[in-house]
Formats: structure tokens, C-alpha cells, sequence
């Protein structure tokens, strides 16, 4: 079951309205929601496994299997009805030019990020947009001036 998602005591069930909406698609539609929750964008292997679960369902090509989405690949669980709230986040190594070994901490209501140039935000910004699948996150960058790749880059804490 997805979690709940709360805005003014209103329980909008977002992950289970998508989820259900689904249930009525062609299976490559089915498919291709799969991929972008899980991955969040289309290869051209995708693409190509697309092509031919749509050409199998109308005896075009070799029967191809979608695997559709189902709850698991939400990524989404119920686990009470509190929200979630992110507490911190620490950096280890080799995002950006980020420090390593630094922790941001979060408020319990609103926290601002702020600072000169180059000093993080941005990669900072990447990392949550990323570890909160948003649907316009970037890529994680490895530290072009020591030429470390990111691995395991961070950790997140919530509540």
C-alpha cells in the first residue's frame, strides 16, 4: 500500500490514484509507468523493449512480457499516518565540490539554505531531488576538481 501523502488533514492517496488508473492502460503503457517510477527515464533499450511488447500484442513480433507496475515499484510504504520529515542529510564524499563528511540539518518546520557561490546548495539540492525521486532530478555529479566519482555519496535521516 503507497504512503499517505497529507496536505491540510486532506489524505490524498497520489501513489494509489496512478496505481489503479493504470490497471485500465495497455500493458506496454503499464510497462513504461514501471520503468520511469523505477529508473525515472527512457533508454534506448527501453524504447526498443517497448517497441516490441507493443508489436507482440498485436502478433507483430515474438512474445514479449511486460512487467508492469505494480505497488512494489512505487517505492512507497505505509507506515503510519504521520508524514515523513527529513532531519538531515550527510554528505561522505565526492558530489560536487562538497565537502566531505558534512551534515545539513533540517528544522521540524522550514529551513533555509543559503551561501556564497560554489558553496554547495545546488549539490545539495541534487542529492535530495535525486533521494526524493523528483520529478525534475538531475544528475549526481562526481567532484570534477579531485576527479572522485560519487559512491554511496550520502545519508539521509528521517523521522
Amino acid at each position: 500500500m503507497a504512503t499517505r501523502y497529507y496536505h491540510e488533514g486532506y489524505h490524498a492517496r497520489c501513489a494509489d490514484e496512478v496505481l489503479e488508473w493504470s490497471k485500465d492502460r495497455p500493458a506496454w503503457q503499464r510497462d513504461a509507468l514501471r520503468r520511469l517510477f523505477s529508473i525515472g527515464a527512457f533508454s534506448n533499450a527501453d524504447l526498443e523493449d517497448l517497441t516490441d511488447i507493443c508489436k507482440a500484442a498485436h502478433g507483430s513480433a515474438a512474445h514479449a512480457p511486460p512487467n508492469v507496475l505494480e505497488a512494489k515499484h512505487l517505492a512507497l510504504h505505509d507506515t503510519a499516518d504521520e508524514p515523513v520529515s527529513l532531519v538531515s542529510i550527510t554528505h561522505h564524499r565526492g558530489v560536487n565540490a562538497l565537502a566531505p563528511e558534512q551534515t545539513v540539518s533540517f528544522g521540524p518546520n522550514v529551513t533555509v539554505v543559503y551561501g556564497q557561490n560554489a558553496a554547495g546548495k545546488s549539490g545539495y539540492t541534487r542529492i535530495l531531488k535525486r533521494a526524493c525521486r523528483s520529478r525534475a532530478s538531475e544528475e549526481i555529479l562526481g567532484n570534477v576538481l579531485s576527479g572522485t566519482a560519487p559512491l554511496n555519496p550520502t545519508q539521509l535521516s528521517v523521522s
